[in-house]
C-alpha cells in the first residue's frame, strides 16, 4: 500500500511540475497562473499529497530561479523558492479546519470561503515575493527596482488573484461534479450551454481582434470592458457554473491583451475583471442556490399534488360507493331522511357522511339514482373516456331531457392517466348538467383538445340556450360545486375560464398532470 502512495505521489510530482512550467511559460508579473495552481493543488488533493506537490512547486521554481542565485543571492532564492508553499498552506489549512466541504453545503457559503482562501493566499504570497525582493543582494551589476514595495505589494497580490480565479472555481466546480451528493448543488445544464460558450469564445476573440485593430487608447479599454459582457450574459442564464466558466475565459481573453506591465490602464482593468469576477461568482452561486431550492420544492409539490390527487380519485370512488348503499337502504327501508342516519359512527366517519351526503342534496329519490346512473365510472375503466362521453350515461341523461349532446374527442384523450380521465369525466357532468339546468341550454357541445406526447387536456363545453317558450329542464343537481372545481384546477395545474353566465354560455379548463407540467 505505501509502495501505491509513493508511486502515486511520484506521479502528482511529475504532473505538478510539468503543469507549473506550463503556468509559468503563460504567466506575468500581473497574472501568475502558476500561484492559483499551488493554491488549488493544495486545496482540492489530499493532506497526504501535500509534500509531494510542495515538491513538484521547489523543483519548478528552482527550475526559473537557480540560474540568478550567484547575482541575487542565497536569502532571495530561500525565501523566493522555499516560502510561497507555505504562505499558501496557511489559508488552506484554515479551510480544512472548518470543514468547508462537509455538513450542510451551500454553494454561495462555498464560494465565498473559497474567495477569502484566495485572496489571503494572494496576500500572503504578495508578502513572501516582496521579502524576497527586499533580501536581494544588489551588486554594481544589479538594476534597482525603480518602484517602492507597496507598488509591487499589489502588482504581486493582483497576479497571485487573477491566477488562483482562473484556476481554482474550475477545480471546485470538477470536485462538487464528481461528488454524487454535492453535484445538486451546482444544478442542471441544458444542452444549450456548449452553443453559448462557443458564441462566448466568438465574441471574446471578436473584441481581442478589435483591441489589436484599434489604435486609440480609450477604444482599447472599451474593448476590454466589453468582455464582461459574455460573464454577465452567462451568470444570469446559468448561474453558478456560466459564471465559473467565463471567469476562466474572461481571463484568458485579457491576459492575451497584456503587453505593457506598466500600462496603469491594463492594470485598472485587471483589478476591474478581479473583482467583477469575484461578484460573479458570488451573485451567480445565489443564483443557482435559488433556482435548486425552486426546484426541490417543485419537485416536493409534485409528490403532494400526485398524493392529492389519489386520495381525490379514492375519496370519490367510496362516495360513490356510499350513494350506491344509501339509495338501496332508502329502498329497502322506503323511507327518506337525513342521509347522514344511514352512518355507523363507529365505521364511517363525519367526513365520509358529509362526502356522501352531497348526492341527497334533493329530496328526489329519482333524481338521486339518475345522478348516480349518471356517475357510473364502469365504462371510463372499461372502455375509456372517449367511449365514456359519446355514449355513456351522461349522453343518455340528457337525451331523456331532449337536449342536443356532441361530443369531439381528442384520439390522445385514450392515453390520459385513469385519474385525469375520471376528473374530465366529473367536470364535464358538472357542468353540462349546470349549463343545462340554470340556463336551460338545448345544444351543448363538448371539445376535448389533447396534444400528442402530452398528459395535458383541454376541456371546453359551450352551451346554445333554448327558445323562450321552451320548458326549463328537469335535471339533478351539480356533483361539484364551485370551490370543489378550483382546487381540482389547482390540484392539476390548470386554469379555468368560466363564461356560464356570460352571451356565450361557455367554460374552458385546462388540466395538467405533473410530468408535462415539469417538461
Amino acid at each position: 500500500m505505501q509502495g501505491i502512495t509513493f508511486l502515486r505521489g511520484v506521479l502528482v510530482i511529475l504532473g505538478y511540475t510539468a503543469l507549473y512550467i506550463a503556468a509559468r511559460e503563460a504567466s506575468v508579473t500581473h497574472w501568475v497562473l502558476s500561484a492559483g495552481l499551488r493554491f488549488t493543488a493544495m486545496l482540492f488533493l489530499p493532506a497526504r499529497m501535500w509534500p509531494f506537490v510542495i515538491a513538484g512547486d521547489l523543483i519548478g521554481s528552482l527550475y526559473y530561479r537557480s540560474y540568478r542565485l550567484d547575482e541575487y543571492g542565497f536569502a532571495w532564492l530561500f525565501t523566493a523558492v522555499a516560502l510561497p508553499p507555505i504562505a499558501t498552506l496557511i489559508p488552506v489549512i484554515a479551510l480544512r479546519k472548518i470543514r468547508w466541504l462537509a455538513g450542510d453545503l451551500q454553494l454561495p457559503k462555498l464560494t465565498l470561503r473559497l474567495l477569502n482562501a484566495m485572496a489571503a493566499a494572494a496576500a500572503l504570497n504578495a508578502a513572501v515575493s516582496v521579502g524576497a525582493m527586499e533580501l536581494v543582494h544588489y551588486s554594481a551589476s544589479t538594476v534597482r527596482m525603480p518602484e517602492g514595495p507597496i507598488y509591487y505589494y499589489g502588482i504581486f497580490m493582483l497576479g497571485n488573484l487573477m491566477g488562483a480565479l482562473v484556476i481554482a472555481p474550475a477545480g471546485l466546480l470538477l470536485l462538487l461534479a464528481r461528488r454524487r451528493r454535492a453535484r445538486q448543488l451546482i444544478g442542471n445544464i441544458n444542452a444549450g450551454f456548449g452553443h453559448e460558450i462557443a458564441a462566448s469564445i466568438t465574441l471574446l476573440a471578436g473584441l481581442i481582434y478589435a483591441y489589436y485593430s484599434l489604435e486609440s487608447a480609450q477604444n482599447q479599454d472599451i474593448a476590454r470592458l466589453l468582455m464582461l459582457v459574455p460573464a454577465v450574459w452567462m451568470t444570469c442564464r446559468y448561474g453558478w457554473v456560466g459564471a465559473v466558466a467565463l471567469t476562466v475565459l474572461g481571463n484568458i481573453a485579457l491576459r492575451l491583451t497584456l503587453i505593457q506591465v506598466s500600462d496603469l490602464n491594463l492594470l485598472e482593468s485587471q483589478v476591474l475583471l478581479a473583482l467583477c469576477s469575484s461578484m460573479l461568482l458570488v451573485f451567480g452561486a445565489i443564483i443557482t442556490r435559488l433556482r435548486t431550492v425552486a426546484t426541490l420544492h417543485q419537485v416536493q409539490s409534485g409528490s403532494y399534488l400526485q398524493l392529492a390527487r389519489r386520495n381525490l380519485l379514492q375519496a370519490d370512488m367510496r362516495a360513490h360507493r356510499l350513494a350506491k348503499d344509501m339509495q338501496h337502504r332508502h329502498g329497502m327501508n322506503n323511507r327518506v331522511g337525513d342521509p347522514s342516519c344511514l352512518f355507523d359512527s363507529s365505521s364511517a366517519s363525519h367526513a365520509t357522511a358529509a362526502a356522501a351526503a352531497r348526492w341527497f342534496r334533493t329530496t328526489k329519490r329519482t333524481e338521486v339514482q339518475r345522478t348516480i346512473d349518471a356517475m357510473d365510472l364502469s365504462m371510463i375503466e372499461s372502455r375509456g373516456i372517449i367511449s365514456a362521453l359519446t355514449y355513456g350515461p351522461l349522453a343518455k341523461l340528457l337525451f331523456e331531457e331532449n337536449i342536443s349532446f356532441a361530443a369531439r374527442l381528442s384520439s390522445n384523450a385514450a392515453s390520459l392517466p385513469r385519474d385525469l380521465q375520471l376528473v374530465i369525466y366529473r367536470l364535464c357532468y358538472s357542468f353540462t348538467v349546470s349549463l343545462a339546468r340554470d340556463h336551460n341550454a338545448a345544444r351543448i357541445a363538448v371539445r376535448l383538445s389533447v396534444p400528442r406526447h402530452s398528459a395535458s387536456a383541454i376541456l371546453a363545453i359551450r352551451a346554445r340556450p333554448a327558445r323562450w317558450h321552451e320548458k326549463r329542464r328537469e335535471l339533478p343537481d351539480t356533483y361539484l360545486d364551485d370551490e370543489e372545481v378550483d382546487a381540482i384546477v389547482r390540484t392539476f395545474h390548470g386554469r379555468i375560464h368560466d363564461d356560464r353566465a356570460g352571451p356565450r354560455r361557455s367554460i374552458s379548463i385546462i388540466l395538467r398532470t405533473w410530468l408535462h407540467h415539469c417538461s
